[in-house]
């Protein structure tokens, strides 16, 4: 994901890493979401969710991910060149949201939704050299937790009942 001027974040998910001649080690992810709806009257209704999804390796794991466990070598992270001065491929994402809808209609719904997520990266610190990929030029950029906010008007209309 990338941010403002040249950062970005970065995770993967895989569900184990292994290197020639070991075991898999399995990584771990967790997720939970909250939410609660509250209807204001007939037309009116406001829902409010927050959630986290947490991907973590073990020590074992991580050393092979970042090429200082025997046998192994830095791992690839898409289109980076080199290697990560701060490795760390532990990573989690959080997100925060409401809507606010109102039916005028029986058929129709007008809401407006607002959404804050977070990624909090792995390697945070690191630089690295990123090649080009269309979205953005080809350099150097910094790894870093990207936040990101999103509004989002809509007009629903209802075709069968």
């Amino acid at each position: 994901m990338y941010g403002r001027s040249n950062t970005v974040g970065m995770g993967y998910a895989v569900d184990g890493v292994f290197t020639n001649g070991s075991q898999v080690e399995l990584s771990q992810s967790y997720s939970y979401i909250i939410g609660y709806q509250h209807y204001w009257n007939q037309q009116w209704r406001t829902a409010v969710l927050g959630g986290q999804s947490i991907m973590t390796y073990g020590s074992t794991a991580q050393s092979m991910l970042c090429g200082t466990a025997p046998g192994s070598s830095p791992a690839l992270y898409g289109s980076i060149v080199g290697g990560i001065n701060n490795c760390n491929p532990n990573f989690s994402q959080s997100a925060l949201s409401t809507r606010t809808a109102w039916n005028p209609h029986p058929f129709l719904e007008i809401g407006l939704d607002l959404i804050w997520f977070q990624l909090q990266t792995a390697n945070a610190g690191s630089t690295v050299r990123l090649l080009a990929n269309g979205a953005r030029p080809a350099g150097f950029y910094r790894v870093e937790n990207q936040d990101g906010y999103l509004m989002a008007l809509r007009f629903q209309k209802a075709i069968l009942p």
